[in-house]
């Protein structure tokens, strides 16, 4: 668990490090386009890599063995993720600029997945709502998608200004070419629906609060402790959380009702010149990059597109904290494993902090340079954080001293990363000079510089 960092970039790689060593151990060659999302299987077995080229590609960890190409989108893929349902580790859920989502089984290129598509607009006049050329007309993109806790259900966020609830479960249709369609939709938003997710996600299944002093606790209801709230957001400048209604009021209204309409009040105004200079009147933009629970599910953590980072108290909704430390916008987001206090953000200011969220104090805060930072997160152990920039950079912040790492290379790559390929029918993918598969010819390649120079 942790052993591995697994990154992809518009190099269209997926590349599989050592997090012990920090050293290259394979890469994954065959996508035609950029690397848009990845995802790991709750057993650690098999790591999926999303791209704009359609396609959905699967490998073993870690030796970067192909397990299948699972091709069907007919648009970019925008979010992937595996089930965290032990009796379904390796169903894969996948979203698409296509207008649908589908669920596979990562194991196998040629089963047939379940397609969910939003259900067509009632009574429109002039527009042909047969559910059979549904699949082939695209309303929407749908942007983001996310499980809840037990992998029962889903949410996905839209082009079109909503989320939607689909249930992950096989129904009872004999037959599979049929769309299904969601159980509930979640309306608020103004603009798209950019990132959406669950409580009691942030880490799968494993949190626990046995070792947080109960005094430490605030005495608010346990509706922080549900698995089925959901956080969505937008770059509308709001995030909304919702609840699940009782049981007793489910029926034709939906099972999912709005609790807090979250919205992102104005920065602070810069000191204003004397009674007839010129006043800054540009408005600043507050839409919602990203948003995330906290572990222990009690806060709602957003990164707003003013660089501030906002903590609101997910039971009465109330704004608990404005975190400021960036100057520029940041798209990356993630809490400690453990530690339900503590939560990092990374922006394209060159920063990744560490921020006290029970305090809204930062913590250590480190300054890697020029370049923007794209993506980052916690070790599942809690002792490390990886962080990855605009030029392919990898940064490593862990404890201890870090002589495990100290022999590893500062460029990194395989001899052969950016040889000519040959594909099949199916996807599948040669080395054209070898005829090898890219994986056995990892075996033989050489680690080499960026001059593709193999070291001594």
């Amino acid at each position: 668990m942790g052993r591995y960092v697994i990154t992809g970039s518009d190099d269209r790689l997926v590349k599989i490090w050592s997090m012990e060593t920090a050293f290259y151990l394979s890469s994954c060659c065959g996508h035609e386009g950029d690397i848009t999302d990845l995802a790991v299987s709750l057993n650690n077995a098999l790591v999926a890599s999303a791209s704009n080229d359609c396609i959905i590609r699967v490998w073993r960890l870690p030796d970067g063995i192909p397990i299948s190409v699972l091709r069907g989108h007919t648009g970019a893929v925008t979010a992937i993720a595996f089930s965290p349902r032990p009796a379904a580790v390796y169903q894969l859920l996948s979203s698409s600029n296509d207008g649908t989502c589908r669920i596979w089984d990562a194991r196998n290129s040629q089963s047939k997945p379940r397609i969910y598509i939003p259900k067509p607009p009632e009574n429109v006049a002039g527009k042909n709502n047969d559910p059979a050329t549904s699949t082939s007309q695209v309303g929407c993109q749908i942007l983001c998608c996310a499980f809840n806790a037990t992998g029962i259900v889903f949410v996905t966020g839209s082009s079109d200004t909503y989320a939607r609830v689909w249930s992950a479960l096989k129904s009872n249709q004999e037959d599979s070419d049929q769309p299904n369609y969601e159980m509930d939709l979640l309306s608020g938003h103004e603009n798209d629906v950019n990132y959406v997710q669950f409580s009691g996600c942030s880490v799968p299944s494993r949190s626990s609060f046995s070792d947080i002093a109960n005094e430490d606790l605030p005495k608010f209801k346990n509706s922080w402790f549900t698995l089925d709230n959901i956080v969505t957001c937008s770059r509308d400048g709001s995030a909304i959380i919702w609840i699940p209604r009782s049981r007793r009021s489910h029926g034709e209204v939906g099972r999912w009702t709005r609790a807090y309409h979250l919205k992102v009040p104005p920065p602070p105004m810069p000191p204003q010149p004397p009674r007839g200079g010129p006043r800054q009147r540009n408005p600043t933009p507050r839409g919602v990059n990203k948003i995330v629970w906290s572990l222990d599910n009690r806060f709602v953590l957003a990164a707003i597109m003013d660089c501030r980072i906002f903590v609101w108290n997910a039971v009465d909704g109330s704004l608990v904290h404005s975190l400021t430390g960036h100057r520029e916008s940041t798209y990356v987001l993630d809490v400690h494993p453990f530690n339900p206090r503590i939560a990092m953000s990374t922006g394209y200011d060159g920063k990744t902090i560490l921020w006290d969220i029970w305090e809204g104090t930062p913590v250590c805060t480190y300054e890697m340079g020029r370049f923007k930072l794209v993506d980052g997160r916690f070790s599942l152990d809690g002792t490390s954080i990886v962080v990855t920039d605009e030029v392919g950079q990898i940064y490593i912040f862990a404890t201890g001293q870090g002589e495990s790492r100290k022999d590893a290379k500062y460029d990194q790559f395989f001899l052969g990363d950016y040889y000519p390929l040959i594909q099949d029918s199916q996807g599948n993918v040669l080395d054209q000079e070898t005829q090898l598969a890219p994986h056995r010819r990892n075996l033989q390649d050489l680690l080499c510089d960026s001059s593709m120079i193999p070291y001594p």
